[in-house]
């Protein structure tokens, strides 16, 4: 089974042809390993600063959301930009092509906020 077919079996029609363009398709998986990055190292300097005191996930972690806002806010704007991207593909291309652009911006300032962080021991 290859990519085009795995694709017309999950996605809808009308979004198969956002998703088959190679261009924003790159774009997405630069951005989602961009998320994944934001992610690993958010987690990384919390446990450098002692917010997580074991390798595994304790309640300490999980029971202060607002250390995480910066990594959340991001994957919701990723899913968001996502979406409305989708839906203008086919009316207007360019929009969806701006939206993309915008997600990619927003994750470079937020890997660069986080350099920042590391390096002043935040």
């Amino acid at each position: 089974m290859d990519f085009t077919s795995l694709l017309n079996q999950i996605l809808p029609k009308r979004s198969f042809s956002f998703w088959k363009n190679k261009v924003i398709l790159s774009i997405n998986l630069a951005n989602l390993a961009m998320l994944v990055v934001i992610w690993i190292l958010w987690i990384w300097k919390m446990r450098a600063i002692g917010q997580i005191y074991s390798p595994l996930i304790t309640n300490r972690l999980l029971a202060n959301y607002t250390l995480y806002l910066l990594p959340i806010f991001n994957t919701l704007v990723l899913m968001m930009n996502l979406y409305l991207a989708q839906k203008a593909y086919l009316r207007e291309k360019m929009a969806s092509y701006f939206l993309i652009l915008i997600i990619t911006f927003i994750e470079i300032l937020t890997l660069e906020l986080i350099r920042f962080y590391l390096s002043q021991g935040f």
